[in-house]
Parts: structure tokens; C-alpha cells; sequence
């Protein structure tokens, strides 16, 4: 089973559930739709997220990682160019990478605002029946997807691990420019 998540999509989160619910996750990766990328009769996973909550994910990564946005602001003529060099080439690309197993039937799409529970922006019965969804694909105990669902977050390795932060964290004007870039993905993974 391959299982193939978009960057910045709760890779860790999804792996960790996995792994306590006793599913092998070595064929984990960040893998771009291809059709070939699994058996004609095989089966993938793929985890998606809102590309708004994408872009708050990989600025704040960027800024830990050292990106130097300040001396880019000096030399970006707007804050739409800015966010041009910053991020949205790269994030819009990504999406349409991995748009394909969206679409695909051997493919199970989860979002990450299916996986996280209410504390995090989630609604539990939403998590808990896509736990069930997880189980019946991965063909493992529901009883034991649950509750490595349940465990939630290490809050240890996540920023804050949470849906929709983008609309605490983002300008109208930030949100609107994804979606102008993004629109289709975004409507065709229901995001819109």
C-alpha cells in the first residue's frame, strides 16, 4: 500500500496514527500522483489539507528554517509579489502534483481536518468515522484506528496542529490570492 501525503499536509500526525494502529508506513513518502505508482489492482492513501492552512504551515516552517523574508520584502514591489516568490509557485504546483489520487478510485483521500478532533478544529464524529474509513481501507481493527486517533497530537512536533488556523493567521487579501492561484484544486478537493 503506498501512502503519499502533501507536504506540509500533517505527514507526521498521519504517520504516527498509523503506526499505533499497527499499519507499516515504510512506503510513506511525499509521492506526486502517477498512475504507475501502484498496481493496477493495488491500493494507495493520500493526505490532503486546506492549501490555506499549506501556506501558514510552509511560511512558518520557512521562517524557522531560516528563509530570509525580510531582505525578499525589500526587493518584492508588493505584497502580492512577495507572496508570488514566497510561496504560491511552489505550494500551487504541489497541489497539482498530487491531484491525481484525489480523482483516483484506488485511492483513499483523508483530509487533515478529518483527522484532527475538536480541540484542534475537528469535529470528533468526523474523526471518528474517518478512522472507521482508515481501518475498513487499511483492513486493521476500527478499535484500534480509533484510538490511535483519539491520542491525538504530540504537541512536541507541531507548530500548533490545527484546522483552518489560516483565519487567524492570514490576511483576507492572502486567502484570496490562494484561492485565485489554487481555485480549481481547492474546488475539487472541497475546499471551496
Amino acid at each position: 500500500m503506498l501512502i503519499t501525503t502533501v507536504p506540509k499536509s500533517g505527514s507526521k500526525l498521519l504517520k504516527r496514527i498509523l503506526f499505533q494502529a499497527g499499519v507499516d508506513v515504510s512506503r510513506m513518502a511525499h509521492t506526486p500522483y502517477r498512475p504507475d505508482a501502484i498496481a493496477p489492482d493495488g491500493r494507495a492513501l493520500c493526505l490532503i489539507r486546506d492549501p490555506r492552512d499549506l501556506v501558514v504551515s510552509l511560511a512558518a516552517y520557512a521562517d524557522r528554517a531560516g528563509a530570509n523574508v525580510q531582505a525578499m520584502a525589500r526587493v518584492a514591489r508588493s505584497q502580492r509579489e512577495l507572496q508570488n516568490i514566497v510561496y504560491f509557485g511552489k505550494v500551487t504546483n504541489q497541489l497539482s502534483a498530487f491531484d491525481g489520487w484525489v480523482s483516483d478510485p484506488r485511492c483513499l483521500t483523508v483530509r487533515f481536518e478529518e483527522l484532527v478532533g475538536p480541540d484542534r478544529g475537528g469535529a470528533a464524529d468526523v474523526q471518528m468515522a474517518t478512522a472507521d474509513r482508515l481501518a475498513d481501507w487499511l483492513d486493521v481493527d476500527r478499535d484500534r484506528m480509533r484510538a490511535a486517533m483519539e491520542a491525538g497530537i504530540d504537541t512536541s512536533t507541531y507548530r500548533r496542529g490545527v484546522a483552518g488556523a489560516w483565519r487567524d493567521e492570514m490576511a483576507p487579501e492572502l486567502a484570496e490570492i490562494i484561492g485565485e492561484l489554487s481555485g480549481e484544486v481547492m474546488r475539487a478537493w472541497g475546499y471551496r
